[in-house]
């Protein structure tokens, strides 16, 4: 059985290294949503967040609309480009009332 296993696993990441580049190279230009929550308060114009089931607290741009809302504990989308969680920034509240 641990030969059909390792057989599997061989397949698996040679289909994964054919496929990796072909759809990194598809989504470049999307934007995904993700929901964050507020670290800290707002400062100097980004504002520290950190996404769910992730320790990584990142200091982030945000929309001016949402300078009030943005209190520690708050939940937040955040827009991230799917070529680079650098250039993410913080779009709207959790209820997406400001933009």
């Amino acid at each position: 059985m641990s030969d059909y296993n390792s057989e599997m696993k061989e397949l698996a990441d040679n289909l994964w290294s054919y496929f990796s580049p072909k759809v990194e190279a598809a989504t470049r230009s999307c934007l995904r949503l993700e929901k964050a929550t507020v670290q800290s308060a707002p400062s100097g114009g980004t504002v520290a967040v950190r996404l769910p089931f992730d320790e990584t607290v990142m200091e982030l741009p945000y929309a001016s609309s949402l300078s009030g809302n943005l209190s520690i504990g708050a939940s937040v989308w955040i827009g991230i480009p799917y070529s680079d969680l650098s250039n993410a920034v913080v779009l709207f509240d959790a209820t997406f009332q400001n933009l």
